[in-house]
Parts: C-alpha cells; sequence; structure tokens
C-alpha cells in the first residue's frame, strides 16, 4: 500500500504535539534543592590510627565510622554546613564547609585523645595489709600512697607506660601498661618486704627455763630479752647474720643464719651457766686437814655488801670417795650455815646456795690414823649472778691473809678473772714466822704455765707481771720447808687496771672500801 504525502503530515503533526505536551509537564513539576556529598576519613592525632565507631553529624544527617575510619553522608544540601565528630576518649571536633550541588567534598579529622587516670592499692604480699608511703611513679609523674594503701594520676594521656611501686624495706615492682583514651585503668601491686623478723627465746640450757633480761646482738641490732625469755628484731634485710645471745652468769653462744626477705626466722639460743672450778687434790696425813679458800667475788676479789647482789650464787662442792673416812665441813661467807660430813668414806655432792659477799670455806680433815689422798673440785655456779656499779679507781687492791700456815703445807689463794688478758699487777706480802721470815711463793697463771716460782722473806714487793691469759689465777704460800715453824702472810695484790672506770660484767662484784 502506498503512503500519500497526507500520510507523513499527519505524523508529524502527532509527533510535534507530543513534545509539546511534554516539556509543559516537565515545568510545571520541579525537582528537590541541589544537594552533594561529605566524605572523610578519621584518625587518632597521636598514633595516626583510624578511629571506628566515631559519630559524624551534618545538621541532621549522621554517620558511623568503619573499622578503616572512613564515613560518607550524602543528599547534603548545598551551602554552608558544620561537620561535627566525636568518639569515644576523644575530644570532640567539628568543621565549617561548602557544599555545592552535586558535588562530593572530603572533610577529614584527627582528633585528640582524651586524658584518664590510672589509680590502684598497694599491699604487703605476706600480710595483705595497706601499705602507706609507698612511692609510685608513671613516666615523669610520681606520688605517695595513703595510709589506706592507694594512689592515683589524673590526665594521663593515652600511651605505653611504666608503673613502679617502691616502699622502704620492700622489694620494688614496676608493672607495663598501655592507657587508652579515655578509659580509667587500675593498677595494683602486691609487694614483697625486703626485710623480715628475726625472734626467739633464750633458755637455761641445763633447767630449760626462759631467761629474762638477756642481750641477743644480730650484725648491730640488739635486743633485750623479755620476762618470758623472748626477743625479736623487726627490718633485718636479707643476708647472713651471726646471732649472739649473753646473759650474766652464762656463757654466751652464737649462731649463723642465713636471711631470706619476707621469711621469718626463729632461733633459739641456750645458755649454759658459767662454772668456776677450783680444784681439791690433797694428801693428808693423820690429823691434818686442807683448807680450801675461795670466793665468788670475781673482780676484784675485795669485800663487798649484799645490796650489789641480786640473786643467789650456787656453790656445789663435790669429793670424791676416799680410802679412810674423812670429815666435810662447807660454810658460807655469810657465817650463818655450816655443813658437815663426819666421818665418810663414799665421797660427797651437794649444792649449796646464798646471796653474801666474801669467802666460801671447804675444811676436808683427815682425822684417822692413816694418810689419805682427797680429790674433787667446788665449783660456782653464776647463772643468777647480777651486780652492778663500777669501781672508779685504775689499781684493785686485794687483800691476802694467811695468819698462820703450818709446817709442811701449803696456803692458797684463787682469784677469779681478777686478772683479765695483759693487765699488769704486783705483790706486795708481809711474811714473819720462824727464824727466816720466809716462803715459797708459786704464781701460776690460768693456762697453767708458771708466772713465778721463788723463796721470798720479809716485806717483798715482786716486780711488776703481766697477765697471760683470763680465767683462774693461782698464788701458792708453800711452807713445806719448813719443819717447826708456821708462817704468816698477809698483804695484797695489787691489779692495774689500766682505767679510771670500767663497767662491770657478768659474774664481777664490786669493791667496797
Amino acid at each position: 500500500m502506498k503512503r500519500t504525502a497526507t500520510a507523513y503530515f499527519g505524523l508529524f503533526v502527532l509527533l510535534t504535539a507530543m513534545a509539546l505536551l511534554t516539556s509543559g509537564c516537565s515545568k510545571s513539576n520541579p525537582t528537590g534543592p541541589a544537594t552533594g556529598t561529605i566524605t572523610g576519613a578519621v584518625t587518632d592525632a597521636t598514633t595516626s590510627n583510624p578511629i571506628s565507631s566515631a559519630t559524624v553529624i551534618v545538621g541532621s544527617l549522621t554517620a558511623t565510622t568503619t573499622s578503616q575510619g572512613t564515613y560518607s553522608i550524602s543528599h547534603v544540601p548545598a551551602g554552608t554546613d558544620t561537620v561535627a565528630v566525636s568518639a569515644n576518649g576523644y575530644l570532640s571536633a567539628s568543621k565549617q564547609i561548602q557544599v555545592s550541588s552535586g558535588a562530593s567534598e572530603t572533610v577529614n579529622f584527627s582528633m585528640e585523645p582524651a586524658a584518664t587516670t590510672v589509680s590502684g592499692t598497694v599491699t604487703d604480699a605476706t600480710t595483705k595489709t595497706p601499705i602507706g608511703s609507698v612511692v609510685i611513679t608513671l613516666g615523669s609523674q610520681s606520688t605517695t600512697t595513703s595510709t589506706q594503701g592507694t594512689y592515683s594520676f589524673s590526665n594521663v594521656a593515652p600511651g605505653g607506660y611504666t608503673v613502679t611501686a617502691s616502699g622502704a624495706n620492700y622489694i620494688s615492682q614496676s608493672k607495663q601498661i598501655q592507657v587508652s583514651p579515655g578509659q580509667p585503668q587500675t593498677v595494683n601491686f602486691s609487694l614483697q618486704p625486703s626485710t623480715t623478723t628475726v625472734s626467739g627465746t633464750i633458755t637455761d640450757a641445763t633447767t630449760n627455763t626462759t631467761i629474762s633480761g638477756a642481750t641477743v646482738t644480730l650484725g648491730t641490732q640488739s635486743a633485750t630479752t623479755s620476762s618470758g625469755g623472748s626477743y625479736s628484731f623487726s627490718n633485718v634485710q636479707a643476708g647472713n647474720y651471726t646471732v649472739t645471745a649473753s646473759a650474766n652468769g652464762y656463757n654466751s653462744t652464737s649462731q649463723q643464719i642465713q636471711v631470706s626477705a619476707g621469711v621469718p626466722q626463729t632461733v633459739d639460743l641456750s645458755l649454759q651457766a658459767v662454772q668456776e672450778s677450783v680444784p681439791i687434790n690433797s694428801t693428808l696425813n693423820a690429823g691434818y686437814y686442807a683448807y680450801q679458800p675461795f670466793s665468788f667475788d670475781a673482780y676484784p676479789f675485795v669485800q663487798c655488801s649484799n645490796g650489789f647482789m641480786s640473786h643467789n650464787v650456787k656453790v656445789t662442792v663435790t669429793v670424791n670417795p676416799t680410802p679412810n673416812p674423812i670429815n666435810i665441813i662447807v660454810m658460807r661467807p655469810d657465817g650463818f650455815y655450816k655443813f658437815e660430813v663426819d666421818s665418810t668414806t663414799g665421797g660427797f655432792k651437794q649444792t649449796f646456795e646464798s646471796n653474801a659477799c666474801g669467802t666460801w670455806q671447804v675444811i676436808v680433815w683427815n682425822y684417822g690414823n692413816a694418810q689419805t689422798t682427797v680429790s674433787g673440785n667446788v665449783s660456782m655456779d653464776f647463772s643468777n649472778y647480777s651486780v652492778s656499779g663500777n669501781d672508779g679507781s685504775a689499781q684493785v687492791q686485794v687483800p691476802i691473809n694467811y695468819p698462820s700456815i703450818s709446817p709442811g703445807s701449803n696456803g692458797y689463794a684463787y682469784f677469779y678473772r681478777f686478772l683479765k688478758q695483759g693487765m699488769t699487777y704486783n705483790l706486795q706480802l708481809n711474811i714473819s714466822g720462824g727464824s727466816g721470815n720466809d716462803i715459797n711463793l708459786i704464781i701460776k697463771n690460768p693456762d697453767g704455765s708458771s708466772a713465778f716460782d721463788s723463796r721470798v722473806s720479809g716485806n717483798y714487793t715482786s716486780q711488776t707481771l703481766t697477765a697471760t691469759s683470763t680465767g683462774l689465777q693461782l698464788f701458792e704460800f708453800d711452807n713445806s720447808f719448813s719443819v717447826f715453824s708456821s708462817k704468816s702472810v698477809t698483804g695484797s695484790l695489787l691489779i692495774n687496771r689500766g682505767t679510771s672506770s670500767e663497767n662491770l660484767r657478768q659474774g664481777e662484784a664490786k669493791t667496797v672500801r
């Protein structure tokens, strides 16, 4: 079928009308206002790390940053807008921006971390009690714990820190921490003591009773035992020590210990009572006796008053069995007590007590018809012996008085601890009796060596002698060479102490002039 010109013309008119209709509809229904898009990234101003979950606000539009710290907000009205960002642990920030229609704007944020607090408590690792006055350091900051053991730092910027706790008598401790922005952090410490305690009880080795007033030393420290015999040292640093205990009337004793930090240690010590012994060793003819005097007046050996004695001194007399019967007589210094064993061969041992000062006397008498040998000893126990005061004189005068030494006999003078090693002394004697007024003088050192052995007579002054050791000094006046004459020996022992005043030590008595 042929198309005519008229048909083509009609089609043209129709298309033109439709175009005009479409143009008129568009002008009468316009779209909304012009908009743009805002994108960006949010990072930490200190570390440059991305900040996730930050909130970005533009007007009524919001967005949340991704794990990479990025965000995007579309349909932002064209014009001037404020973009604000906030994140937990960071200071909020905002920026002004001009949004163009149909454009995409980039707004990045570098957020400053918000400061926080670091706090905690310091306790003793052993007792679990809080420790005050402990120094805590955090970076360049420092503070001190309260009496409750607490501490706190404020305005702590995020980052890595070393927190250190240092207290007197404790081992310092440090911890590494990472402070997150705006996140308070608790750092507690449990400190191990750098010191410990050393304690114990001092007892009598024989009776097992406690000793009060004993002196215990540990290094440079010193303590005195209580009425129950106990002692204690606190704040003892770790290391090796010697613990020494001493008491009046006892031999001192020591123990080596190793102290570990924070580990309490118990050191109990037992003391042996000081005992001095005078030997009894005599061969007695029939009808003769051995006169054995000795004294507990330790230094010097002079008369003393009871006021200086606080406890009794124990004296034990031991006589071994003899082949023939003997009498034993014991007399205390105060003269109130006499003990006598009559006609015994089985030996004898008994302990006596007295707080009187002076000379004890033990007499062993062979009253039989045959010669007999007597042996034994007289010992003094100073475990409860205590005196005080000082002499105040550089020279001590010890009296010697033997009014009658029978022919063929000896007189003895025993002195306990009067002469200490290095001291010098002299003897001044007056010997009388018989035609020669002489006697053999024998002086023996505590170690048994001879200091002097010669016959002396009349008014005699010895040369200056030096004590070679400390202990029992024996002076013997020997009249055994005399057949008919008794001899009298009086005078004094002069001890040069070499000091104007000396405190008395255990087992020592005071001179009364």
